[in-house]
């Protein structure tokens, strides 16, 4: 992994730093001890972009399609975004969200469950 490069090289503290004093600046605390690893996976609707009701209006109006940068096929969905706990693989977190939403806007929310 990367940050156990910079350690081994000790490059690591001078960034570590950094980010510890902007957090503290901001008032925020750091919890020592855990590391927690955010991650997303699409889940598939179980209808189809456009499928309709009878009365016309869509199955799961919610749901919205994400593409990805890979060549794989859009989904049409949901994303489950986790944080787990690096040493123990337990899930300390989770939300749901439409298939566009990033990790980047869950964070906030998973790592207050997470505490």
């Amino acid at each position: 992994m990367f940050r156990e490069r910079l350690q081994r090289h000790g490059l690591a503290e001078a960034p570590l730093a950094e980010v510890d004093r902007q957090l503290h600046e901001q008032g925020l605390l750091v919890r020592g001890g855990q590391s927690v690893i955010v991650d997303g996976s699409l889940i598939p609707s179980q209808t189809n972009r456009g499928t309709t009701n009878e009365h016309g209006a869509p199955m799961e109006p919610e749901a919205t399609t994400q593409g990805r940068s890979d060549g794989t096929p859009p989904t049409h969905g949901w994303k489950l975004h986790a944080a787990v706990d690096e040493a123990t693989g337990l899930i300390e977190a989770a939300t749901v969200t439409t298939a566009t939403a990033s990790e980047r806007a869950e964070l906030p929310e998973l790592l207050d469950q997470c505490q």
